[in-house]
């Protein structure tokens, strides 16, 4: 995904309306709408933001039982992140749905739910959690970046008025 693909979708992911289908009116004001029309064949784009950090791939192997003594060894990178998905049926941009999931395993599951039922996932992106509320601010805008490091670094300039999303 590039920064083109975030800048077609930014409007959509201002308008704060996670969940539900939305139809994009002519003066790119969204309104809620009823589900669209499932794909006959679906896809899935899966985007680099959408991957496991190598330092928690090492160590991954589900819930341990020493998780509750040791709540910060669990995974403390991937607590900070969320990951926002965008659905379409045949309808294409013209009426979507935004999902924000809290974990990698839970927005797998909902891309592979929403194909199931025939709906495209056609952007997916991990951004920092911290900067959910500041998804429906003007103000802010969004950034393209290609890893982790590059996503915390706007997040640690107070300055910067700039929204990471690693996709």
């Amino acid at each position: 995904m590039t920064q083109a693909d975030l800048d077609s979708y930014a409007d959509l992911l201002r308008t704060n309306i996670l969940g539900s289908w939305v139809r994009k009116g002519s003066s790119v004001a969204f309104a809620y709408s009823e589900p669209d029309l499932a794909l006959s064949v679906p896809k899935v784009i899966v985007s680099r933001g959408m991957q496991m950090p190598e330092e928690e791939r090492q160590h991954y192997s589900g819930v341990r039982k020493d998780d509750e003594e040791h709540p910060e060894e669990v995974g403390p990178e991937q607590e900070k992140l969320v990951y926002i998905l965008i659905t379409q049926g045949r309808s294409g941009d013209s009426l979507s749905k935004v999902v924000i999931e809290p974990t990698l395993d839970r927005s797998a599951a909902h891309a592979m739910h929403e194909a199931l039922n025939g709906y495209s996932t056609v952007f997916m992106a991990a951004m920092l959690k911290v900067n959910v509320g500041k998804l429906k601010d003007d103000s802010y805008s969004f950034k393209a970046v290609e890893n982790r490091r590059a996503l915390k670094k706007f997040d640690k300039e107070p300055t910067t008025k700039f929204i990471g999303f690693w996709c």
